[in-house]
């Protein structure tokens, strides 16, 4: 009979996983990510905008940190995203890579 043996380690990290991906999931789908993506992306617009509206005769240093930064921010606001929907998929595959038990039917 084939068994799942799994230390208690490797169990550990399955569970832990999976259930950042359910609380993940749960946030995913629930009003207040969108109240959240909405004023992260506000930051962002508002950091493009200082950019975009820099003064006329501003020094060279001062419109490369403003596009550094905007750089920065619009970058943030996407990899959370990223990494909030690849912390979901990790936490489902975590639980399909367990091979579960297979029934043995010799000796019936």
């Amino acid at each position: 009979m084939s068994q799942v043996n799994l230390d208690s380690g490797r169990q550990a990290e399955i569970m832990k996983s999976f259930e950042r991906g359910r609380r993940l999931y749960q946030l995913v789908n629930s009003q207040g990510w969108t109240d959240f993506l909405d004023i992260a992306e506000a930051e962002v617009v508002k950091a493009e905008f200082r950019l975009m509206n820099v003064a006329a005769g501003s020094t060279s240093e001062l419109v490369r940190d403003l596009l550094a930064h905007a750089r920065a921010a619009r970058s943030n606001f996407e990899q959370i995203q990223l990494r909030v929907n690849a912390e979901i998929e990790s936490g489902l595959e975590a639980t399909l890579n367990v091979t579960t038990p297979e029934a043995d039917y010799n000796n019936l």
